[in-house]
């Protein structure tokens, strides 16, 4: 009789761990699958990260980096802010390539192109990291959730402005009213889903690069109707500029993470997806 249940035991074993082998090979074939499961998880965990510290707290207040101790507070239905990107900025390591560049010196001048819902414009004047900041955003509806990012961290009106079109003549008649003779300091972040390439052409790079600007732009090449498109884009920034990739970098997993334990989960908060090249530093030759 234990010889039989031994026997049965064994067989059941034996076929789950072959469902396991079978599972595994449906993994390794199918990314997709993959990571529908993880993007899946990962969701579930920040929802539920964000909806309790929305339930003690009427905003985020970010606990990490160069931008510690700003609040932060955004709309889930925004496509480019969802719950586990919010868990990110929560921690401070949301685009942390960028962040560690533009926060290593205080610039007076910060033009914040495709600006969302001011999330690096309130991070930047709320750490003193720059005297101002100018905001485009050509999404109208965004623009409250801006206001609003500043009241929160008690930030005056004096010190930015919201612009509805992220084109480049109000940019350059904004920059001109606040560089003299002397310039000023200026950095500009530019991420604007694929019209970066429209946006820099030849004559507003020239004015840029004449007024010492330094450029941080996302690139977003998979979004360009041509590949030709984006390598015009990199020749005209390199007429002008000195072309830096920012590489990715490794995000620190161990205090920030405390409420997952799982390495695994970790990962998947850290985690952007981003190709390595996809952000550029130009600086004025």
């Amino acid at each position: 009789m234990l010889q039989e249940m031994a026997k049965s035991s064994f067989k059941i074993l034996l076929r789950g761990y072959r469902l396991d082998l079978r599972l595994m090979k449906i993994f390794a074939k199918s990314n997709v699958f993959s990571k529908a499961l993880y993007n899946e998880r990962r969701n579930y965990l920040s929802k539920l990260i964000i909806t309790i510290e929305l339930q003690q707290n009427k905003y985020l207040t970010i606990q990490h980096g160069p931008f510690i101790g700003t609040k932060y507070i955004s709309n889930n239905s925004i496509w480019f802010d969802p719950n586990y990107v919010q868990v990110q900025k929560k921690l401070g390591i949301y685009e942390q390539e960028i962040l560690n560049f533009i926060s290593s010196r205080k610039w007076q001048l910060f033009i914040d192109i495709g600006g969302g819902t001011g999330y690096y414009s309130v991070g930047m004047l709320n750490a003193n990291l720059c005297e101002y900041a100018v905001i485009f955003e050509s999404q109208v509806s965004y623009h409250g959730i801006i206001i609003n990012n500043f009241d929160i961290n008690q930030i005056s009106n004096n010190f930015y402005k919201i612009c509805n079109e992220a084109i480049a003549r109000d940019i350059i008649l904004e920059i001109d009213k606040k560089i003299d003779k002397n310039g000023l300091d200026s950095l500009l972040l530019c991420d604007i889903e694929g019209y970066e390439n429209v946006l820099f052409q030849s004559d507003f790079l020239h004015h840029l690069a004449s007024r010492k600007i330094t450029l941080c732009i996302e690139v977003h090449q998979h979004l360009f109707f041509k590949s030709s498109e984006h390598i015009s884009l990199l020749d005209n920034l390199q007429d002008y500029f000195e072309v830096i990739n920012l590489p990715n970098m490794n995000r620190d997993l161990t205090d920030k993470f405390l409420f997952a334990p799982l390495v695994t989960d970790r990962w998947l908060f850290a985690s952007e997806g981003r190709s390595e090249g996809c952000q550029i530093l130009c600086i004025p030759k």
